[in-house]
């Protein structure tokens, strides 16, 4: 067979005995070598998904290969590739389309089914223009090995665990197997086989070994009691009268997590208008709830919102408000404001005028609500818009609960934006809802020249949910990791304590010195040595050595211990 190429109605090259041809995106090795004549680098400086076809030194192999990148997976750049088909003796190699495109589908062993292998970085995959495909001729022949595979290798006592076993022939094509002939046996622990099912009945390692037509295959698994449960999501809100399906995990001695079957799990709720049943939560009417999933001893918290999270609780189209009065320092006043630009929400805002004379002493303005703004039991935190002029004073509220008791809870650190931004404080656990705001107010702890300024305040909102709860804010499951310290012990003779960081720089928020310093004295406390894991870092008050990570590998010798 002869292949001929035509260019621009030219013949340019004429080859011989071609079995397959394909295009591709350009040249990466030829002979051995990086190939630097004139080809297609694809986004050559740029650590991105590949996608590559290449063949060995000295061998029939071809090499296919996807590289994935973006989100969590870092991919390579074009010398990083070379770099990398290098190491593997590759002869010669060629670009597909990669980025979104980079994409590898293969049947598992004894699976009938082409699934795909690798996480294309759109997140599904993408209609690609050409590909490779490697597909077997030869027939099917009689089981010549099996593979016997679980979800998980790790279960809890009493939990079924479903067994898939898979066969194939000589030539690794998938065996249709009679599971009447299928035998299972297990040693190290105790338990019962229902079928395909192995239910533990004993803790332990152990040995599960399934035989068929004369051949065996071994699979290890580990059988423990759960130390702790989780359920997912750990908040819920849901709509009136519905119904929603959540997960619940055990998590075993080793951090591990398995699910659980839904018939075990015993479910309590703090309001008879939520209910669980099987892992299935349904709700009767606006409410709030705390649901409690229970599991051999041990528990875990569920809360559910029923309704909107968010309630907008004020937007001062009739309540007034009131300077907190003069000082010897402090001068201002307060106003219901109509102009356009300065409400959020309706038709009305509140206006703070006020002047800090130059000081290093603290000065306070304050705007008194004529009618407190109340905060129903169901709050978990007070948000509001505010409309700054970047006078980087603190803004805090004043909240009276049902107790008489006074909380002074901070909005922002700094007044450091130029228009509307939406602000919120996290209401204390100790506070007893329901509760109100009763006072707005800004600060400055020092103020090097006199200043006049004003802020609006439009448009406040509560948002549902529970205070306090652990696991149901933020996730609390690192508890049960068998490496989990609540403190850490500090340094002894010839120790080091490292500090490990991400990226300390995020466009859409921007600290004041005072959070500054908090960070750089923190990372800084009883450490020997700070790495910034990120390329984004802010400028910190750092005391002691620190490194940061410039995306590439390298080493750092610290102190000789490298």
């Amino acid at each position: 067979m002869t292949a001929v190429l035509y260019l621009n109605n030219q013949i340019t090259q004429a080859v011989s005995d071609i079995q397959m041809g394909i295009g591709g995106g350009g040249l990466i090795i030829k002979d051995g070598a990086e190939y630097t004549g004139t080809a297609h680098k694809i986004t050559p400086n740029s650590k991105d998904p590949r996608t590559v076809i290449a063949t060995v030194k000295n061998s029939k192999e071809v090499l296919l290969i996807t590289i994935d990148g973006r989100g969590e997976y870092k991919g390579m750049t074009h010398k990083d590739l070379v770099s990398f088909l290098k190491s593997y003796n590759v002869k010669d190699a060629m670009y597909f389309d990669g980025g979104g495109s980079t994409t590898m589908v293969a049947r598992n062993e004894g699976e009938t089914k082409v699934t795909v292998q690798n996480y294309p970085s759109d997140g599904n995959q993408r209609k690609v223009i050409n590909g490779v495909g490697v597909f077997t001729t030869s027939q099917p022949g009689p089981a010549y090995k099996l593979y016997l595979s679980t979800a998980f290798n790790r279960t809890f006592l009493g939990e079924s665990m479903s067994l898939n076993l898979r066969a194939v022939d000589e030539n690794e094509n998938p065996v249709s197997i009679d599971k009447s002939k299928v035998t299972y046996s297990v040693s190290g622990v105790t338990g019962n086989f229902e079928g395909s099912k192995f239910i533990p009945t004993s803790i332990g390692k152990a040995l599960i070994v399934a035989s068929y037509e004369g051949i065996d295959v071994g699979y290890e698994i580990q059988v423990s009691t759960p130390v702790g449960i989780r359920v997912e999501p750990s908040n819920l809100q849901v709509s009136e009268n519905s119904t929603k399906i959540v997960k619940v995990y055990g998590i075993d001695t080793d951090g591990y997590s398995m699910p659980l079957s839904e018939g075990a799990i015993k479910w309590t709720s703090s309001n008879n208008t939520v209910g669980a049943t099987n892992n299935t939560v349904v709700t009767k009417g606006k409410t709030t709830a705390l649901l409690r999933a229970e599991y051999k001893g041990v528990k875990a918290n569920l809360g559910v919102i029923v309704g909107n999270i968010t309630n907008a609780i004020e937007s001062f189209e009739t309540n007034k408000a009131s300077w907190g009065g003069d000082t010897s320092t402090v001068k201002g006043n307060v106003i219901i404001c109509n102009d356009e630009k300065y409400k959020y929400h309706g038709n009305k805002s509140v206006k703070m005028t006020y002047t800090f004379e130059k000081s290093q002493d603290k000065q306070v303005a304050y705007t008194l609500f004529n009618t407190p703004i109340a905060i129903p039991g169901d709050a978990m935190s007070v948000n509001m818009w505010l409309y700054g002029k970047k006078q980087g004073d603190v803004a805090k509220i004043e909240v009276v609960d049902s107790n008489n008791k006074k909380f002074y809870l901070k909005l922002t650190d700094s007044i450091d934006f130029n228009g509307w931004k939406y602000v919120s404080a996290t209401l204390p656990e100790e506070m007893v809802l329901p509760a109100k705001v009763t006072k707005f107010y800004t600060y400055a702890n020092s103020v090097n020249e006199k200043k006049t300024t004003a802020i609006y305040l439009d448009h406040v909102s509560i948002t549902r949910g529970f205070r306090g709860k652990s696991g149901l804010n933020t996730r609390d499951d690192f508890r049960f990791d068998p490496w989990y310290k609540k403190t850490l012990q500090g340094p002894k003779d010839g120790q080091y304590m490292i500090n490990v960081v991400g990226s300390t720089k995020v466009s859409s928020m921007s600290l004041n010195k005072e959070a500054v310093q908090k960070i750089g004295n923190q990372l800084s406390n009883q450490t020997s040595l700070v790495v910034m894991a990120a390329k984004n870092n802010m400028s910190l008050p750092l005391n002691t050595k620190s490194i940061s990570y410039k995306n590439t590998y390298e080493i750092t010798d610290y102190a000789n211990t490298v």
